[in-house]
């Protein structure tokens, strides 16, 4: 989702595709899902119906996979085609949507998660709606756009993460794809 979000908004900016932030957005993804199914994090034993990669491998190869995704995706982008000025705010951004103030941070909620509303949705946000954002704002950035288009686009983004997220903890309990 969060590449094809970065792309769509692109082609509709009408700027050439740079594929450099789609493949990043893409790597952190899966480096989070990784992590994020790691024993000491949810412990889950299956992802999209194939063994996680900790039960597939062990705990050290997920881990070193997870950071290996990280690192990777952070060179991807200080190595992308565009002007380094560009390339410093979408690493900037990035960093900062993964890190404490974003899905790391978010994390670190989810596991001291005590029920209550409003702690749900500033995990939500943190974990999921953060990324989205990232997404969005990569193309804006690749596109050039000022500060208050941003700033529309990361509305758009909380709006967009909090909805998708309740899908697919919906998803998650039902197990039935035709209720989202």
């Amino acid at each position: 989702l969060r590449p094809l979000l970065y792309l769509t908004l692109c082609e509709a900016y009408g700027v050439p595709e740079v594929m450099a932030p789609a493949v990043a957005l893409e790597m952190v993804h899966t480096y989070s899902l990784i992590h994020d199914d790691h024993p000491c994090m949810d412990n889950d034993p299956i992802r999209r119906g194939m063994p996680t990669v900790h039960v597939r491998y062990d705990d050290a190869t997920a881990l070193l996979a997870g950071d290996t995704l990280l690192t990777a995706a952070i060179e991807r982008l200080a190595l992308a085609p565009l002007p380094a000025g560009t390339v410093v705010a979408l690493i900037a951004l990035l960093t900062r949507k993964i890190g404490l103030e974003g899905m790391a941070g978010g994390q670190g909620l989810d596991l001291q998660f005590r029920g209550d509303r409003e702690q749900i949705f500033q995990i939500h946000r943190m974990k999921t709606a953060d990324l989205i954002e990232a997404s969005l704002i990569s193309a804006a950035w690749v596109a050039g756009r000022d500060e208050a288009h941003r700033k529309r686009l990361s509305e758009v983004a909380l709006e967009v993460g909090i909805a998708f997220q309740l899908a697919d903890d919906l998803l998650d309990v039902e197990g039935d794809e035709g209720l989202v």
